[in-house]
């Protein structure tokens, strides 16, 4: 989604043409480009089941939890568990989405980061709770399509905490010149839904006169 929204955007803003291509009609067919990130998940994942295979792994499908010392409970998806025993056990689970107090992700109007990859529009203004790596990805993603993306961020940077300062600067200049608005030392405090739209409601991170 990165790839292709960079090259969409390229188009859309003359910098294909100062290159000297020329792309007459430039427009973006929503569906189409889901499709094309769809296939990418499934060739990868693909890619890993080959090589689980090529290197004598056993995949189980289920929900896993340790039991007992040693010992992984796997529930399956027939329902029936299966237990395996070993000396060493790598917990590698992902992430999961970190809940926010008052506001209820639907995976529609308010999505996670899982959600957002699979809008079925191009939101007209879109606000990310949080300026960390993953929301600024795909906040410029859909910046690049076309949305109005302001991210609100309780830090006074953005990149989350430990990232180096330079890059966390430079990173947000590449951003605001793309079009991505910042409202840093900001905290959220709230959002409600009103028909199709969300009011989200900030205030400094220190505290400060509320905004919508």
């Amino acid at each position: 989604m990165l790839h292709n929204s960079h090259l969409y955007h390229l188009a859309q803003h003359g910098e294909l043409k100062k290159r000297g291509i020329e792309v007459q009609n430039v427009a973006l067919n929503l569906p189409v480009f889901m499709k094309q990130k769809d296939d990418a998940v499934k060739g990868l994942t693909a890619g890993v089941a080959y090589l689980f295979k090529s290197n004598k792994v056993t995949g189980i499908r289920g929900y896993g939890s340790v039991s007992a010392p040693g010992q992984v409970t796997v529930k399956k998806d027939d329902g029936s568990n299966e237990v395996l025993k070993a000396k060493n056990i790598l917990l590698a689970v992902g992430s999961e989405v970190t809940p926010f107090p008052g506001i209820d992700i639907d995976e529609e109007a308010i999505v996670s980061s899982t959600g957002a990859l699979s809008l079925k529009q191009v939101p007209k203004k879109m606000v990310l709770i949080g300026a960390g790596v993953i929301g600024l990805e795909l906040g410029s993603v859909w910046s690049r399509l076309g949305a109005e993306v302001t991210c609100v961020e309780y830090l006074s940077h953005i990149g989350g905490v430990g990232i180096d300062m330079e890059v966390s600067k430079a990173f947000q200049k590449i951003l605001a010149k793309q079009g991505l608005k910042f409202k840093l030392d900001t905290k959220v405090i709230g959002a409600q839904k009103s028909g199709g739209n969300i009011s989200v409601n900030v205030e400094g991170a220190k505290g400060g006169n509320n905004e919508t």
